[in-house]
């Protein structure tokens, strides 16, 4: 996590759909997707959103995540670490991750943490609750 870094000044982090931890849920979802993506309708979808690198990065995620080095990954030290207030947005939703992972990371960041789980809401916050992850950032950096 970048905000981490020595010799950063980061004033805020926002998270929108972020995942702390390795779980079954998140793996389960990796295996939809590697299978999900293999039909070529749907690896279409995945290439309006990422081009020519589309998949690059659908191996590069899936084999990368799915891999033994990860199979106990976290981002339980360098949440604890933050130098700043966090905003985790999280949709109700999500594909790839449950509740869990916006609780663990709003617990381990610390003071001036919020949490908002929005109703409806898959992994793709900005897309799916435009509107909703909008308000919600910018009354968050109001109250900074």
């Amino acid at each position: 996590m970048a905000a981490t870094a020595a010799d950063q000044n980061t004033e805020v982090v926002i998270t929108l759909g972020s995942l702390a931890f390795m779980d079954e849920n998140r793996l389960a979802g990796l295996r939809t997707a590697k299978t999900t993506f293999a039909n070529p309708q749907q690896f279409d979808r995945l290439a309006r959103y990422h081009g020519l690198k589309s998949e690059w990065l659908l191996k590069a995620s899936t084999d990368t995540w799915m891999s033994a080095p990860f199979a106990n990954w976290s981002l339980d030290t360098q949440l604890a670490a933050l130098p700043c207030p966090i905003l985790v947005l999280h949709g109700d939703q999500d594909e790839y991750g449950s509740l869990a992972h916006p609780q663990r990371i709003r617990d381990r960041a610390g003071a001036g943490s919020e949490m908002f789980i929005i109703s409806g809401g898959g992994h793709i916050l900005h897309r799916d609750s435009q509107s909703e992850v909008i308000q919600r950032i910018s009354a968050f950096l109001k109250r900074l």
